[in-house]
Order: structure tokens, then sequence, then C-alpha cells
């Protein structure tokens, strides 16, 4: 036989709080642009540090390094920017814009270009 005393009656319980969301001010909050084409005549230094493509943070492996102090205080914010004003450049070049080792960049170098060989011969071969 099922025993009543046991079970509780949902009607005891309170009913939990419904909280209203806060209302966005977006004046505060600007819109991170979503591709190239948004972001191409906004203002620089960029101030959208959560961008993949700023230079500000470098966040790998739940490790997070600052380049700098202040974004504004940087020379080249944006990596597609520094892309699309300097197409072919040395690899100390690229090393002082990135604050990296010229064999750190060489070795980013060659990993990349493996990994297109390897895509390129994948799409050979299908």
């Amino acid at each position: 036989m099922f025993d009543c005393t046991m079970t509780k009656c949902i009607e005891r319980f309170p009913r939990p709080i419904v909280r209203q969301p806060r209302p966005v001010i977006r004046e505060a909050y600007p819109c991170k642009p979503k591709n190239r084409l948004q972001c191409v005549n906004s203002e620089r230094p960029c101030v959208f540090v959560s961008c993949r493509y700023n230079m500000f943070l470098d966040v790998t492996n739940k490790r997070i390094k600052y380049y700098s102090q202040d974004p504004t205080e940087m020379e080249h914010s944006c990596a597609l920017d520094l892309a699309d004003e300097c197409g072919g450049m040395r690899l100390e070049e690229i090393a002082a814009c990135l604050n990296l080792s010229r064999e750190r960049v060489r070795q980013i170098q060659d990993n990349a270009l493996r990994k297109i060989m390897y895509a390129a011969a994948k799409i050979k071969d299908d």
C-alpha cells in the first residue's frame, strides 16, 4: 500500500521568485561586429577586446596573456588590420607586433603550412 504521509504536497513549497531581466542599454554596450565588413570602418584601436582577432589578449589553455597594460596604447589592435596593411612582412616584424620571438613565429608558420598542405592533399585525394 502507498503511504501518503511520505509524499509532500506541492502547494506547501513557496513559488519561485520570477525576476524580470534588466533592460540592455544599447548605447553603453555597442554590438560587436559579426564579420570583417562590419568592422573595417570602425574606430581604432579596436574596443572589442573579446573579438578573436583582437591582439590585446591571448587566451590559450586556460591562460590569459596581456600584451600591454592599456588597449589604447597598442599600435595595431586587430590582426586583420595588420594583415591588410602589411601583406608581406618579415618574421622579425611579425614577432615585434605579436610580442613573440622570431623562432615562435617561424614555428607557427610551419604548423600553418603543414595544415594547409594536409588539407590540400585530402581534397586532391577525394
